[in-house]
């Protein structure tokens, strides 16, 4: 580094506060610090208030997943056919707040156990609209030019 870039970038910094003093009606004679943020000192607050947020975050998911949990436990293991949407629900709810939580293999766990209970309701519906009968299911799949229009 040559010294003519730090007189420069000294120069640029002490124009920009002029510039600011200027604006805030601010005398010139009061001297304006820019924060040194290598300083340990400085940090310390940053990381204090980034352990507090992650903290109450980690709290705040992990009661939301509890609940949850307690929800769909109610529900019973055997679940009835009209309860399964409740259950994926709860079931990717789960799978979700333990992603916050940063446990993956659990919501891994859950989001499987949402799908497995979408593949039973969707295989009770094909069984109540074809009454049973010998069709096997189709995978769910969207199409777009099949949809209805209201116009």
């Amino acid at each position: 580094l040559d010294n003519t870039n730090n007189v420069n970038v000294n120069v640029n910094v002490n124009t920009a506060n002029n510039a600011l003093l200027t604006m805030l009606s601010i005398p010139h004679d009061l001297e304006l610090t820019m924060p040194d943020h290598s300083t340990a000192t400085t940090a310390t607050p940053m990381q204090t208030l980034h352990k507090s947020v992650r903290d109450a975050s980690y709290v705040y998911y992990q009661t939301l997943c509890r609940r949850t949990k307690r929800k769909w436990h109610m529900l019973g293991h055997d679940h009835q056919p009209v309860l399964l949407p409740l259950a994926v629900r709860y079931c990717f709810k789960i799978a979700i707040f333990y992603e916050f939580l940063l446990k993956h293999e659990k919501a891994v766990q859950y989001y499987g156990n949402a799908y497995r209970h979408l593949q039973t309701y969707y295989k009770h519906v094909h069984q109540q609209q074809h009454g049973g009968g010998g069709a096997p299911v189709q995978p769910l799949i969207w199409n777009p030019s099949s949809s209805t229009s209201t116009e």
